[in-house]
């Protein structure tokens, strides 16, 4: 075991007179990413007045303050940052110290501290309640283990090459949606320059904002809603994992598809959600409104919440006191670009091709890693077992508070390479053998169905449910054997190349269907459980990009 003193030391450079620094670079708290193993981002010097301390190239950079952020990374430039930094840097005879030379620690120490073993010790061991901070001691003492050399050359390779394809994979993500917006102004202009109609949120709602709910969250529990807050809604306007549901819940607060609701105060004030699905209520710092769809699309608000014309709105517009605030009368008043809904629909196309090209450009990944020589084609065979569904009819179903029921998923329960727990069937226990009981890591897919699109369409079990849950007779279970990570078959099961073959197998009269034996005899590449992890936690990465979340040594065996 090796601990982190054995490797670098703090470094403290105090500069008082800031402006004579050569260093024109300051990296402040706002300027970490977090979870990123780099530090990318800062401003220039030029504001500063207070006293700063110096870092430089390579240096290792750890916010003291709020541990639960995760926020430490390396700066590839030299420097100046704030005073809640702590500096780290390599020893120069860090060869002579461990038996690793200082090229080699310098690759793999901002990935020890940006893993789930380090956040946790440092969580436990931090200074404070509400504002955790990390001392250098504490930091000293981090214990970790770590391959033999030439290992560990592979694993820095492997986690650098992600890291590259992650940033990669980031700049088409943002010229993307630079695109969309782009494209926005081209076809409708700006409030101050419209091509289209300009009129007010209130003419094309169905009622004036409506405030959310005031009562408390609590700790998730399956089946009952989520509670959306405004901490939950990320920049892109999805939602972050945080999970919770609320104490009280009041059907009036419930979101239905197409709902959108506003952050109205704070950080956040701005921000929009729209909803598409699931059980769901919001909470009072949101304004919710259920637009008009004869006049705008849902997502055609959505996607003008996501505009430039929208941000300056919103700068301009929210009340500056202890918290910036925009009130639901303000929000009714707001001008809105109001297209005739043909040439709405025709932009929400191009919405949907950029997201598809989006979704194409990391998944076809797999096929530039797997689909080579290397890799020679198997079949799944020998790799999983595929398991029938229940059998079931309309009076073996039982109501949810029912005495030993199972919960049956069924093709609608699968959704976008994931699980829904939505419109389920309970069923009777002896309905279920135990075979078709699904555990974490099952695979469920939709074998039968009337449409050829939705045939083949599978989702992994990601935790293991709290009821005892199984899969009706037009859907089919896979395990997979000790061979094959069931994270990495998921991912294939979303690939184009997957939808082409599966497309092809799709047989029946009436309904379309695919058998046991088309699942077993698909050929695919595996390589070895050790680059399946490799690609699974890029696969993570890409399905989480937009919350830039960076998780490449989830699955080390080396708990880095």
């Amino acid at each position: 075991m090796y601990k982190l003193k054995d490797f670098a030391q703090d470094i403290s450079v105090a500069i008082k007179d800031v402006q004579s620094s050569p260093f024109d670079r300051f990296v402040g708290l706002e300027h970490y990413d977090s979870g990123e193993p780099v530090i990318t981002r800062y401003t220039d010097k030029s504001l500063l007045s207070s006293s700063v301390k110096e870092f430089r190239k390579n240096d290792i950079l750890i916010a003291r303050r709020n541990v639960y952020l995760k926020r430490a990374g390396i700066a590839f430039f030299d420097g100046l940052t704030s005073g809640d930094s702590i500096v780290l840097r390599v020893y120069d005879d860090c060869e002579s110290r461990t038996g690793i030379s200082k090229q080699d620690a310098i690759r793999i120490i901002p990935f020890i501290l940006n893993s789930n073993a380090f956040w946790a010790y440092a969580n436990k061991h931090a200074d404070g309640m509400n504002s955790k901070r990390i001392s250098k001691e504490m930091l000293y003492d981090y214990e970790f283990d770590l391959p033999p050399i030439a290992e560990q050359k592979v694993l820095a390779d492997k986690l650098w090459a992600a890291y590259r394809l992650k940033e990669s994979y980031k700049k088409l993500l943002a010229a993307t949606e630079e695109m969309v917006k782009s494209q926005f102004i081209e076809m409708f202009g700006t409030i101050d320059e419209p091509k289209v109609e300009v009129k007010k949120l209130i003419d094309v709602v169905l009622s004036s904002g409506q405030y959310g709910s005031n009562t408390s969250a609590t700790d998730y529990q399956e089946g009952k809603p989520r509670y959306i807050r405004i901490t939950d809604i990320n920049d892109d306007g999805s939602l972050n994992d945080d999970i919770k549901t609320a104490e009280v819940i009041e059907d009036k607060y419930r979101l239905i598809p197409g709902d959108i609701v506003f952050a109205r105060t704070g950080a956040t004030v701005g921000k929009t959600y729209m909803h598409e699905t699931g059980n769901a209520i919001y909470a009072g710092y949101l304004i919710k409104y259920q637009m008009n769809e004869s006049k705008m699309k849902p997502a055609f608000m959505k996607a003008f919440t996501h505009s430039k014309t929208y941000y300056n709105w919103v700068a301009n517009s929210q009340k500056v006191g202890a918290q910036p605030n925009i009130s639901a009368a303000q929000y009714d008043n707001m001008p809105v670009l109001v297209p005739q809904i043909e040439k709405q629909e025709e932009f929400l196309a191009i919405c949907h091709q950029a997201d598809k090209s989006k979704f194409v450009g990391f998944k076809s990944q797999f096929i530039e890693m797997f689909y080579n020589e290397k890799y020679p084609l198997q079949k799944l065979k020998t790799h999983i077992d595929v398991i029938r569904g229940v059998s079931y009819k309309p009076v073996d179903i039982k109501e949810e508070t029912s005495d030993s029921i199972s919960v049956i998923l069924r093709s609608n329960n699968i959704s976008n390479g994931q699980i829904n727990f939505d419109d389920v069937v309970y069923v009777d226990n002896k309905r279920v053998t135990t075979e078709q009981v699904l555990s974490k890591g099952d695979i469920v897919m939709c074998g039968s169905n009337g449409s050829k699109k939705l045939v083949g369409k599978a989702a992994m079990i990601n935790t293991i449910p709290s009821y005892r849950t199984s899969f009706g007779a037009f859907c089919l279970g896979i395990r997979c054997k000790e061979s094959i990570l069931p994270e990495y078959l998921s991912v294939y099961f979303q690939t184009p190349k997957y939808r082409e073959v599966i497309e092809f197998l799709g047989s029946g009269s009436n309904i379309l269907n695919i058998k046991p034996e088309h699942i077993y005899n698909l050929k695919i590449p595996i390589p070895s459980l050790e680059d399946q992890k490799h690609f699974v936690t890029i696969a993570e990465q890409a399905d989480k990009s937009k919350l830039l979340h960076w998780k490449s040594i989830k699955y080390s065996k080396y708990s880095l």
